[in-house]
């Protein structure tokens, strides 16, 4: 078996770069496409029989005697997220088969088809990496290779969009290896496992120093605010099955990151839990928030994404805060749970956050636009798609009996049960009730939301005649969605026993704890057979009533005299106005009012066209500030360039001079 395992992974990764340069071959873009979903379906089939036989063993797959003993191993969190990885991967090349076809005219389908199977590559080269060197060169592959993705379309806006990806991505990676360097003395050898023993042997500074390194590049790469500006710039360009694969995957990897490193550390100071606490619960409702006020659907599905986001962070954090006032020796259950609930809800997201993005392909390729406000009536026009949309929707929002609902409710439970404990101080107790109201605000935000997506998108008339040449078989675009609409489904039902299982492992991996874990207090598969039940019970009770022979009458509705066109329904911007108006002072908006007089001798008779814009609060007050003032740095530091060589020596010696006094 571990043959088949190692295999498997040496298949895995081999048939990404071989679909990667088969792409660049004329007319060969079918066959890289088919094998890269091979490759993934190996990859997938290997980390199953891992999962089933060697879960708690690390499997070492490559080690190398030289590049710095580059190794290559599988443990059990690698290997959920590689599972992950393998499974999403191999739906969106589904997707990228038609998508890619349809959309000749606007990408270069054979380098985008390349630089995707590179992308998945780097994604499972971080995490199959066991040593820093490893770890950082995929993690640059990754980077690389989304970086040129999203700015396949080469408009202005995703050139810019893409230069901000670049700076903060690489802002993040030199964050990162720079923790690593603390920790591992300047070894790019050193072997992450050994985090734990390394942070107990190096100064609290140090410590200190490396924890912010490690928040700021995961924080960063996961979308955190205030490092998230990239996030809703950047995934709104991609090609929307690159979006789903960074949205989907991507920020997941920074989650990965999170848990092999912090969530490590041997000891976690409180104040390091709060500020993973404060950013986590303020990405999540910032989130939350202009995922309500956004007019584009993939850039409202991008906020979706920072919501989320803050949300594992948040479920960490409050992790750490338990581990932090841990006494000597104990091992809090809590904590174990709250890490569980946090790699569950991480799963949800990566499975469901992909199905949203992939689900906006179809609905722009039909629409031919990405603005909310001249979406509507597709419903009708493709309903299964619709229906599948709608199991992704609800399941987004947390409800039951879908598999996110488990995660965020156990985290509430958790939440509940510290607040139970006897002798919890004054704080604590403050900090927990802020938490659980801010996270309630949160929930029912992200449910206003996806709401409004769905029902502006699917539902009324629609806005825009079909272009005449559009094609009309989707199936290849649904079939990836219905299998995750079916694994939604099928983690709301066996969420209980996944659970339990996570936990038992999560336990053993990051806290040594081999004793019994609380099992999750409610039966996820009653629930869904209580909800199911209600659902053909109200179906039947509507064909009960509505089949007793009583006829209604139908007509328009009334509009003085005029017809209803699809002009007058709600638009998402009319559908968001009282959230908007209601937290005002959090957003940032701007309106335009054109005004044109219909006679040129008349301005009382004029035509007026308004325009309404939400824009980043982060970007006007924090990035461009900070951008001035790193252009006003640079000309000062032109100053030094004279041109004469003798300064240059001289600087060139005083660097060596103060290396040298740090050093030693």
């Amino acid at each position: 078996m571990e043959n088949f395992i190692i295999y498997g992974v040496y298949i895995y990764l081999t048939g990404m770069l071989v679909s990667a340069g088969m792409s660049l071959l004329r007319n060969h873009f079918r066959f890289a496409n088919a094998i890269l979903f091979l490759s993934n379906l190996a990859g997938f089939s290997a980390m199953v029989a891992y999962l089933a036989n060697f879960p708690g063993r690390e499997l070492v797959i490559l080690q190398t005697g030289f590049f710095f003993d580059l190794k290559l191993s599988l443990d059990y969190l690698s290997s959920i997220f590689l599972l992950l990885t393998s499974g999403i991967s191999g739906l969106v090349v589904v997707y990228s088969a038609e998508y890619l076809d349809r959309y000749r005219k606007t990408y270069d389908i054979q380098s985008v088809q390349s630089l995707m199977g590179i992308f998945i590559f780097g994604m499972v080269g971080v995490l199959l990496s066991a040593n820093v060197v490893g770890f950082m060169v995929f993690w640059e592959i990754m980077s690389f290779a989304s970086f040129f993705l999203v700015m396949s379309d080469r408009t202005k806006e995703s050139l810019h969009a893409a230069f901000i990806y670049f700076v903060m991505t690489h802002l993040g990676a030199g964050a990162i290896l720079g923790g690593f360097l603390i920790l591992s003395g300047g070894s790019l050898g050193f072997e992450i496992s050994g985090i734990a023993a390394a942070s107990r042997n190096i100064p609290p500074d140090f410590l200190t120093v490396a924890f912010l390194l490690f928040f700021f590049g995961f924080g960063s790469k996961a979308g955190l605010i205030p490092f998230h500006i990239w996030l809703p710039e950047a995934h709104p360009q991609a090609p929307t099955n690159i979006s789903a694969l960074m949205s989907g995957l991507m920020l997941k990897i920074a989650v990965y990151g999170f848990l092999k490193t912090v969530m490590m550390f041997f000891h976690i100071p409180i104040w390091a839990a709060l500020l993973v606490i404060s950013l986590g619960i303020i990405s999540a409702l910032l989130g939350a928030l202009y995922a309500v006020v956004e007019k584009d659907i993939k850039k409202a599905f991008a906020y979706s994404s920072i919501e989320n986001m803050g949300i594992i962070f948040l479920m960490l954090g409050m992790a750490m805060c338990v581990m932090a006032k841990r006494t000597a020796g104990e091992i809090p259950l809590a904590a174990i749970l709250l890490v569980t609930y946090a790699i569950f809800h991480a799963i949800n997201h990566a499975i469901f956050k992909t199905g949203l993005f992939l689900s906006s392909g179809v609905i722009i390729n039909r629409t031919h636009s990405k603005s909310l406000d001249m979406m509507g009536g597709l419903a009708k026009a493709m309903p299964i798609f619709s229906f599948i949309f709608l199991i992704i929707i609800l399941a987004s929002a947390a409800l039951p009996p879908f598999g996110t609902f488990y995660g965020e409710w156990g985290f509430i439970r958790a939440l509940i049960d510290l607040l139970q404990i006897s002798g919890t101080k004054f704080a604590s107790v403050t900090v927990f009730l802020t938490v659980l109201a801010l996270f309630a605000l949160v929930s029912g935000l992200a449910t206003f939301a996806m709401i409004k997506i769905y029902a502006i998108s699917m539902l009324g008339l629609p806005k825009l005649e079909r272009h005449s040449d559009e094609k009309t078989d989707d199936g290849l675009f649904v079939i990836p969605l219905a299998v995750i609409g079916f694994v939604m489904v099928a983690l709301g039902i066996f969420a209980k026993n996944i659970l339990g299982w996570l936990s038992g492992h999560i336990g053993e991996v990051f806290f040594g704890y081999a004793g019994d874990i609380p099992d999750v207090q409610i039966s996820s598969a009653q629930v869904f057979v209580i909800v199911a039940a209600f659902l053909l019970l109200s179906a039947a009770v509507y064909k009960l009533l509505s089949g007793n022979g009583r006829k209604e009458r139908e007509y328009d509705t009334w509009n003085c005299g005029q017809p209803i066109d699809a002009s007058m329904e709600y638009t998402a911007t009319a559908f968001s106005a009282p959230i908007r108006f209601f937290f005002l002072p959090l957003l940032q908006r701007r309106k335009t009012i054109i005004s044109v007089p219909v006679v040129n001798t008349n301005p009382w008779i004029s035509k007026k066209s308004f325009s309404l814009d939400i824009t980043s609060v982060w970007y006007d007050r924090l990035y461009k500030p900070a951008a001035k003032y790193v252009f006003w740095l640079a000309e000062k530091v032109r100053l030094v360039h004279t041109g004469r060589i003798q300064y240059y020596l001289l600087l060139l010696l005083s660097a060596i001079i103060i290396t040298l006094m740090i050093a030693l």
